[in-house]
């Protein structure tokens, strides 16, 4: 019974076959962070992708607004083919003209989604992520053809705050529209 007490005793000391198990252990966290690192960064670049083609789709068709909605769209989603995010090659495009808050059909609002399959992630459960862009293109001014651009006299410009004027008190307003002929 006592040779059993200090094999027994003389086991727990023995540190022989530790390195083994830290290694083992030290490969599952090293292999962890290679995991993060090549599969969120793919995740990234691939978001970073699809924000630069709804960017440039948005603003080609905001170019079509306020004036044809549906061309805005047309040319929205040839932007976005352009710019590697077609809509039938498994990416989900879509772009919708719409009212923001200044007029009818004043935006256009450019969504795409893409499927991407993991790498290093599989091993957790996580097999296909989709990663999403919007982008939103809106026109701010546009000049119709009866607006005048107007401008303040040279001779009433000076040092005081100017305070603009139509025909008040008997007066001439003291702005005029600008002359652009050579």
């Amino acid at each position: 019974m006592g040779k059993l007490v200090n094999r027994l005793l003389s086991l727990r000391r023995d540190e022989r076959g530790v390195t083994i198990v830290l290694v083992t252990l030290s490969l599952f966290v090293i292999f962890g962070f290679v995991a993060l690192a090549v599969d969120v960064g793919r995740l990234y670049e691939t978001r970073r992708q699809l924000q630069n083609a709804v960017d440039g789709a948005a603003l080609a068709g905001a170019w079509e607004l306020p004036e044809d909605p549906d061309s805005a769209e047309a040319v929205a989603y040839n932007y976005a083919a352009r710019n590697d995010v077609p809509a039938d090659a498994g990416d989900a495009v879509t772009a919708r003209a719409r009212i923001s808050i200044f007029n009818t059909n004043d935006a256009i609002e450019v969504t795409a989604t893409r499927p991407l399959e993991m790498t290093f992630a599989r091993v957790i459960g996580f097999n296909t992520v989709s990663v999403g862009a919007t982008a939103t293109g809106i026109v701010t001014a546009w000049m119709p053809e009866d607006l005048w651009p107007f401008g303040i006299p040279e001779n009433q410009l000076g040092p005081a705050p100017i305070t603009l004027h139509i025909e008040a008190n008997g007066q001439n307003g003291n702005f005029q529209p600008l002359d652009f002929d050579p």
